[in-house]
């Protein structure tokens, strides 16, 4: 081509705005310096013989590893699902395979603010993974429970690809500009990992808490919260808990003792919402060393939740020293917030509700007290100290908070943070974080369901549940109420609420015990 037409190409190839072209001379100029392209007769722009061979073995490469990709996604779909899969197939299934990861790359980056360049050229209109999904139905007449978990094995298989993360790492490169995704992000608005304080939420803290002491992996919100912190950890961020967060850690693990006696519902209990209990059957379930009893197990965290006291703000007070050794030396430094009149809250609590109130999440008030403090705390020190803070959680009510314009700071759950993370290494150190997180339908399901309903009547006199009938009606419930659900519901979870509670009304139980008024209870609203 001649250098205008070259111009015009560039502009249109990339859907650039027209005042590029100045940009675009300066990039073919340093093309020549470099010895890349260069002039034949007629002022023809051509690639120099360097070039053209390194564009044949990029590509040589590009097809190995598209061929590699390709022969992998036919042996998981034959040996697995038994599906017939061609060379052609795999091809477009790469295709939307990237751009689900692209997709997912690029939205991490808008919610920090990040400045991404020419927005157009990323307007990608569906998800790649959804792609998939339809393709698997319509042609390849699969139902919609096995071309989920289809669709999370491809992107396993191709988060670890080189191939797949080649092209989402270029693909961030050139949205950014360039430019380092931290450097960038207006969210953040610091140079380095090391510059950024962050607050452990209790449902982030309570798997790392778990994970100090044995090494369970238990489910993908479980795993990732560990490996978050161990990031953070690694790229030397400053990690912090608040008192009243501590606290929360001692009232889980004392809620904890109330499921002594359910050992027979193991299989279920292994998808409880407290984690300690999760952890612990995690363990047992797969015949991983663990104490013979939850209260042993309990008893390796705090010696001081083996000997019951009447006095339970104490009980939760000395419990929660304990834990807050433990995660003290393990890098989880304790910080103080100042005390705050109730007309310096009113705005930040205002503002809170209605995003509960949005979500259809109701919390407790000394539950919803600590996040107002830490709210208040966290975004004063970025406004008033020009600090960089960030709060790691595992609660969407929180994470929603972050996208008010009063929040100055980030707020981000374990998965999101570790692909952001990622995009900040050098391109030799970092990995794709796999999609399968945000995507995936849980096997066990039905499993989740019945913890879940463990967990909400678990609040209920821990005497009355130990009554041979009641769980014999518990169980019997159980079962029905599982059977009545279409596991495809997206109100799944409140379905299942609902109906728990008609059967604690039903039965007229009690809802109180005495010891839930005093401790902060299991109230994690999961950020799906």
């Amino acid at each position: 081509m001649d250098e205008e037409s070259l111009i015009n190409g560039v502009i249109q190839f990339l859907n650039l705005d027209e005042d590029k072209e100045d940009f675009i001379k300066k990039r073919i100029g340093a093309l020549f310096g470099r010895g890349l392209i260069g002039k034949s007769e007629g002022n023809i722009i051509s690639l120099t013989s360097t070039s053209s061979e390194d564009l044949k073995n990029r590509q040589s490469l590009y097809e190995i590893e598209l061929n590699n990709l390709s022969s992998a996604q036919a042996d998981l779909l034959k040996e697995k699902f038994n599906i017939p899969w061609t060379s052609d197939e795999s091809k477009k299934v790469s295709i939307w395979i990237a751009n689900a990861y692209i997709t997912n790359e690029l939205k991490n980056l808008k919610e920090i603010n990040a400045s991404i360049i020419n927005n157009n050229f990323y307007n990608i209109s569906e998800n790649g993974s959804e792609k998939i999904k339809k393709y698997l139905i319509k042609n390849k007449s699969i139902d919609l429970v096995t071309a989920n978990n289809i669709v999370n094995d491809l992107l396993d298989l191709a988060s670890t690809h080189p191939l797949i993360t080649k092209i989402s790492r270029a693909s961030v490169y050139v949205a950014l500009d360039g430019n380092n995704p931290i450097a960038s992000a207006k969210s953040i608005g610091a140079n380095r990992w090391s510059d950024v304080s962050i607050i452990l939420e209790p449902s982030v803290a309570l798997p790392y808490l778990c994970s100090i002491l044995y090494k369970g992996n238990n489910n993908r919100f479980f795993k990732t919260s560990v490996k978050s912190v161990k990031q953070a950890k690694e790229l030397d961020s400053l990690l912090y808990m608040p008192y009243y967060y501590f606290n929360e850690c001692a009232g889980h693990l004392l809620t904890a003792r109330k499921y002594i006696g359910f050992e027979d519902q193991n299989k279920e209990l292994e998808f409880s919402n407290n984690a300690f209990i999760s952890n612990y059957f995690h363990l047992k379930n797969r015949g991983i060393k663990v104490p013979e009893t939850i209260s042993e197990y309990l008893g390796t965290f705090s010696n001081a939740i083996k000997t019951e006291r009447s006095d339970v703000k104490n009980w939760v007070r000395s419990i929660m020293i304990d834990l807050q050794t433990i995660l003290t030396s393990n890098g989880i430094e304790y910080i103080d917030t100042p005390h705050y009149e109730d007309e310096e809250l009113q705005e930040t609590k205002y503002q809170y509700s209605d995003i509960l109130e949005g979500l259809g999440i109701k919390k407790k008030s000394h539950l919803f007290n600590n996040d107002i403090y830490t709210l208040t705390a966290t975004n004063e020190r970025i406004v008033k100290n020009a600090e960089v803070w960030a709060i790691l959680t595992n609660d969407k009510s929180l994470v929603n908070f972050s996208k008010t314009d009063s929040f100055k700071g980030w707020i981000t759950n374990p998965y999101k943070f570790l692909q952001v993370t990622e995009l900040s290494k050098p391109m030799s150190e970092s990995k794709m974080i796999s999609l399968v997180h945000s995507v995936a339908t849980f096997s066990e399901r039905t499993l989740s369901l019945g913890a879940r309903i463990m967990d909400k009547l678990i609040h209920l006199s821990s005497r009355e549940l130990q009554n041979y009938e009641l769980k014999i009606e518990i169980e019997k419930f159980k079962r029905e109420a599982i059977d009545s659900i279409n596991l495809e519901d997206s109100n799944i979870y409140e379905l299942i609420d609902s109906k728990t509670e008609e059967f604690i009304l039903k039965h007229g139980l009690n809802q109180n015990d005495g010891i839930d008024d005093e401790i902060n209870d299991d109230n994690i609203n999961i950020d799906l």
